[in-house]
C-alpha cells in the first residue's frame, strides 16, 4: 500500500513502538509492506479482501487461515 517515496516506512516503524497500535508485517522477512504487490504477489482481489477482512474485523484473527491464503502468492523469502 506504499509507493516507496512517501517516507511512510519510518512512520510505520515508529508507530510499531506503541502497544495500542498493531502493525501488520511479514514475520519471517520482517517486511513492513506485506500487502504491497511486490510482497503479496499476484493475489486475487477476493483473497486480498479476505485477508483484510480478517485483519480488520472485531473477531480474533485466524493466523493459520490468513497465512494459508497469503502464502499462496506472497514472496516469503
Amino acid at each position: 500500500m506504499f509507493a516507496e517515496k512517501e517516507g511512510t516506512s519510518p512512520l510505520v516503524r515508529l508507530l510499531n513502538n506503541f502497544e495500542q497500535i498493531s502493525i501488520v508485517h511479514q514475520a519471517n522477512v520482517i517486511d513492513w509492506e506485506p500487502f504491497d504487490i511486490h510482497n503479496r504477489g499476484v493475489m486475487t482481489l477476493r483473497n486480498l479482501e479476505r485477508c483484510l477482512d480478517m485483519l480488520f474485523s472485531n473477531e480474533a484473527i485466524d493466523f493459520s487461515e490468513l497465512n494459508r491464503i497469503y502464502t499462496r502468492t506472497a514472496k516469503t523469502s
